[in-house]
């Protein structure tokens, strides 16, 4: 579990925010106004007949209201304000904060962003290269919008037909944002490749990765997946597993990496994933924990301050309990300095969900 209780033991425990919440506002304000005019108040196209979507993306009334709009050139100033924060700090990614399915798409958009523009920022990437790759993560699920909610939300597994349904949102998705910021445009391709694979078993296009680092100046060899996409693919996928929604749990941040991991080589970029851990904090501050290890502390619980200052899983824990529930006197326990002991969060997957799937619905 997370944290969060003014306890007088914990609630001094803060994890640091990836970006300031002038920006936070700044983008989820570009992305809102965004979504209004793409759905354009039709509510219609929240249907089951996706020709009606393609009729709406390509009419001249959406190419009117849409190209080079008031909201389009919003959500670029904010891609570009986020880049300038993430470029200027040294923050980690760390399971901070489990978000439920409530505003889901907007949430796992931004959070996705960050992601993604953290990895681009390790990769080196430059400023501009960077803020087409936020664009297009923030438009990754668009595409979404014009798919029947209730498929959306489902609990469980998808029929054939639904799951057709929801694998059209790369494509749809790719038809809006061409429409919106025009052809040629490199963060177009986010939407429409990220959720290809590296072995060419994703969708719409079945293209394949590389596999190896990535140069943003590589625009892909005919039939593979774009540098900026395989980057998205990465934080969409970690992004998925940190979020609660009716047919997937969160996993606790240690699994993260496992899964992660597991997936690298034949959906996600293995160098990619390679670097994106060194950068991800396996247990950030406010997670609970339970110690394994000699010396009478088997089994007990406690809670991250913060994360290693040289190894990031290596963490400085307060102790809160003893292996048989009893509080504890409260004192810090540094893993840097006792190598013996590991830590495992408390938070675990549930049966029957082992990790993002190829259903859509904003997995991977």
């Amino acid at each position: 579990m997370i944290f969060d209780v003014n306890d007088g033991v914990t609630d001094d425990i803060q994890a640091a925010e990836a970006i300031s919440e002038r920006v936070r506002f700044q983008i989820t304000a570009a992305l809102e106004n965004l979504h209004a005019m793409v759905r354009s108040g039709d509510e219609s196209l929240d249907t089951q007949r996706p020709e009606l979507v393609r009729k709406h993306l390509h009419s001249r009334e959406f190419a009117r209201q849409s190209g080079f709009s008031k909201p389009a050139y919003a959500l670029a100033d904010a891609a570009a304000a986020l880049v300038d924060e993430l470029r200027d700090s040294r923050v980690n990614l760390g399971l901070s904060q489990i978000r439920f399915y409530d505003n889901h798409l907007f949430e796992h958009s931004v959070s996705t962003t960050i992601a993604a523009t953290i990895l681009g920022r390790e990769l080196d990437w430059n400023k501009d290269t960077l803020i087409e790759l936020a664009v297009g993560s923030l438009m990754h699920d668009l595409g979404e919008i014009f798919i029947d909610r209730d498929i959306l939300a489902k609990p469980g597994e998808l029929t054939p037909e639904e799951l057709e349904l929801v694998k059209l949102h790369p494509q749809i998705g790719y038809e809006a944002v061409r429409q919106i910021f025009g052809p040629g445009t490199l963060s177009n391709h986010v939407p429409f490749q990220h959720h290809e694979r590296q072995d060419g078993t994703g969708y719409p296009r079945g293209l394949r990765g590389t596999n190896g680092t990535l140069s943003p100046s590589a625009r892909g060899l005919p039939g593979h997946i774009l540098p900026i996409a395989q980057v998205a693919a990465v934080a969409d996928a970690y992004d998925t597993l940190n979020s609660e929604n009716p047919y997937r749990q969160s996993v606790g941040p240690d699994k993260v990496a496992e899964i992660l991991a597991d997936m690298a080589g034949g959906k996600l970029n293995a160098a990619l994933v390679e670097r994106f851990l060194t950068v991800l904090e396996l247990y950030p501050p406010g997670t609970e924990v339970l110690l394994h290890g000699p010396g009478g502390l088997e089994g007990c619980v406690g809670v991250v301050v913060r994360c290693g200052l040289q190894d990031l899983s290596r963490a400085l824990v307060r102790m809160l309990y003893d292996g048989t529930g009893r509080k504890l006197k409260l004192f810090g326990l540094a893993l840097e300095d006792h190598t013996e002991l590991t830590i495992e969060s408390t938070l675990t997957l549930a049966m029957g969900a082992a990790g993002p799937t190829d259903q859509g619905r904003g997995a991977s």
